[in-house]
């Protein structure tokens, strides 16, 4: 059984993560972590942008109840 290589591609060049520099694999790892972060974050900030745009329309709609009732 062989083992595929982890390929990278970078500016339409790929690499072979190991070819890479400890260095370079760091950035790598660093990069994927703040992707998944980013992503995970995303899923948080959809509820609450809904959240949001139901209060402000319920306020709206509150403020022009009172404005055709007054």
């Amino acid at each position: 059984m062989s083992e595929e290589a982890n390929v990278i591609s970078i500016n339409g060049n790929e690499y072979e993560e190991s070819a890479l520099s400890d260095v370079q694999k760091k950035y790598i790892y660093h990069i994927r972590d703040l992707q998944q972060k980013i992503s995970v974050r995303k899923l948080e900030l959809e509820p609450l942008e809904v959240a949001l745009e139901h209060y402000t329309n319920t306020l709206i709609k509150e403020i022009e109840s009172e404005n055709d009732n007054g």
